[in-house]
C-alpha cells in the first residue's frame, strides 16, 4: 500500500493500492517527480506513471526488467535502463527512444555489475547517471565485464543440482572496465566520451552537476584506494579539472563519499570528508579551495548507502541554504543522533534526545523532516518532525512479535582492547536470568 500524508494538513490517505490491479507493481520503487504531481513505479511488465490527483496510473513503458528509473528534469520524460540498455520515454507522445545498442550480459549501461554494487557499497539497483537541470545533457556510467574471470555458483536446492556462473574480480585480476558516457540532448549534440586520467580504476556511480548546469561533477578511486578526485567536465566546451584530490597513505574508504551538495549561489558546494580521520563537514568554492572545516571532533557524520543514493544526502540542507541536516555518532558510536548545522554561525544542534538510531529525510521546502528512529528496547517509529526537533505526528510504530515470546535484557558494557581501544559488547540475558544458577 502506498500512503500519502499532508503534514500542513496532517491527513494522511491511500495513494495507490496495489491489490486494485491484475498486474504486479512494486511500491517501494516509487520515484517522485520533480514537480511532486506524479510517481513512476515498476511493475512485472513494465513501467508506470501514477498521477497523484487523479489516482491513474498508466503504463509508460512495457516488457518488465526494467531498473534504474530517473525522471527529466521536468515530468515531461524519464530515463530507465532494460536489458542493460539505456532509453528514454516521453509522457507527451508516449515514444520511447533507445539511446544504447551495446548492453548484454557482460555489458552494463546505466546499470550496476556484481562488482559495483558490493565494492562500491551501494547495493541497490540504482542510476548510474544524472541529468543537467537544464535537460540538455546526461552524463552515464558504462562498465564492461567482458575480461572480468567467471566463478561457478552451485545451487543445490533443485534436483538435480544446477551450475550457473558469475563475473567476480579475484585480487590481481581484471576489475570491469568504466567509462563516462555524456549523451546530448539539443540540436548538434552528440553523445561524448569523458576522458579519464590513467589511475582512475574506479567511476563511484554517483554524480551530480553544477546549478549552471555548465558542470558534472563526479568522483574516480586509484585501484590500490589512496586516491580519490572530485572531478568535473563541461561538456559545451569538451572541457575537464580536478577540483579536489582526497589521497591516504592507506586506505580512502570511497563507499562513504557522496557527491557535494551545491548551496543557493551556485559558487560552493558542502562535501564530506575523512581527511582529518573522521567523516566530516567542509564547505568549498566552485574552484575547489576550502573555505573552512564545518564540523570537527572524535566522530563522524554517518551514512548509509540508501542515503548516499538519494539526492542531497546524507548532507541536506534547507532551500534557504540556512540549515544542513545530518545523522553523527557524537553522542557514541552505538548511536546516531539526528543533528542540523546552522552554516552562518557553524553552530550544531542535536534534534533527537531518545537513544537509538536516527536517519531523516528533509521535506523539499524545507519545514518538516520524516524520522525513522529505533533502539534496543525500541521497535521502528517513524515520526514526523518540525524542524527544531519537535514531533508533528507518528506515522507508524512497527509492534513487537506476534506471538508472546520470552523477554531477554540487555546489558551493554565496555571492554579495554590490550591497545587501550574501547570495545562494545553486549550480554543479552534469557527471561527469568538466575546469574547463581540455581
Amino acid at each position: 500500500m502506498l500512503w500519502f500524508y499532508e503534514a500542513t494538513a496532517g491527513v494522511k490517505s491511500v495513494l495507490f493500492d496495489p491489490t486494485s490491479i491484475d498486474v504486479d507493481v512494486d511500491v517501494t520503487s516509487a520515484l517522485w517527480s520533480p514537480e511532486g504531481d506524479a510517481m513512476l513505479l515498476t511493475g512485472e511488465k513494465g513501467l508506470y506513471l501514477l498521477a497523484l490527483q487523479s489516482g491513474k496510473l498508466t503504463m509508460v513503458a512495457d516488457g518488465g526488467e526494467i531498473g534504474s528509473v530517473s525522471f527529466f528534469p521536468s515530468d515531461m520524460a524519464a530515463s530507465f535502463v532494460q536489458n542493460n540498455d539505456l532509453y528514454i520515454v516521453s509522457f507527451e507522445d508516449g515514444q520511447t527512444q533507445r539511446l544504447t545498442n551495446d548492453g548484454s550480459k557482460t555489458v552494463y549501461n546505466d546499470a550496476l555489475d556484481r562488482v559495483y554494487t558490493e565494492e562500491m557499497a551501494t547495493r541497490a539497483a540504482q542510476p548510474a547517471s544524472a541529468w543537467s537541470p537544464d535537460g540538455r545533457w546526461l552524463i552515464s556510467l558504462h562498465l564492461d565485464d567482458e575480461e572480468v574471470g567467471s566463478h561457478p555458483i552451485m545451487d543445490y536446492r533443485p534436483i538435480p543440482s544446477t551450475v550457473s556462473t558469475i563475473r567476480y574480480p579475484t585480487a590481481g585480476s581484471a576489475n570491469p572496465k568504466a567509462s563516462l558516457r555524456m549523451f546530448g540532448f539539443e540540436d548538434g549534440k552528440s553523445t561524448q566520451s569523458v576522458p579519464l586520467s590513467e589511475d582512475a580504476e574506479y567511476i563511484l556511480p554517483l554524480f551530480t552537476w553544477s546549478p549552471d548546469s555548465a558542470e558534472a561533477l563526479y568522483m574516480t578511486v586509484s585501484r590500490d584506494h589512496k586516491v580519490l578526485d572530485l572531478k568535473a567536465w563541461n561538456p559545451d566546451t569538451g572541457e575537464g579539472r580536478t577540483i579536489i584530490k582526497e589521497t591516504d597513505p592507506y586506505w580512502v574508504n570511497e563507499f562513504l563519499y557522496a557527491p557535494p551538495v551545491f548551496l543557493a549561489d551556485g559558487q560552493q558546494f558542502l562535501r564530506l570528508s575523512e581527511r582529518d580521520g573522521f567523516m566530516h563537514l567542509y564547505l568549498y568554492d566552485i574552484d575547489g579551495a576550502l573555505i573552512r572545516q564545518l564540523t570537527q571532533g572524535d566522530w563522524l557524520i554517518d551514512s548509509t548507502p540508501w542515503d548516499i543514493l538519494t539526492p542531497g544526502k546524507p548532507v541536506q540542507v534547507d532551500p534557504s541554504g540556512a540549515w544542513a541536516y545530518f545523522s553523527t555518532t557524537e553522542s557514541g558510536p552505538l548511536e546516531r543522533q539526528l543533528q542540523r548545522l546552522n552554516l552562518e554561525s557553524d553552530q550544531v544542534e542535536q534534534l533527537s534526545p531518545p537513544k537509538g538510531f536516527h536517519l531523516s529525510s528533509l521535506s523539499g521546502d524545507g519545514q518538516f523532516l520524516v524520522e525513522q528512529f529505533s533502539g534496543a528496547d525500541t521497535t521502528p517509529v517513524t515520526p514526523i518532525l518540525l524542524t527544531d526537533g519537535s514531533q508533528v505526528e507518528v506515522l507508524d510504530r512497527r509492534g513487537g512479535p506476534p506471538l508472546p515470546l520470552p523477554q531477554p535484557t540487555r546489558e551493554f558494557l565496555t571492554i579495554k582492547a590490550h591497545d587501550g581501544v574501547d570495545l562494545y559488547a553486549q550480554i543479552v540475558k534469557p527471561e527469568d536470568f538466575d546469574p547463581d544458577g540455581s
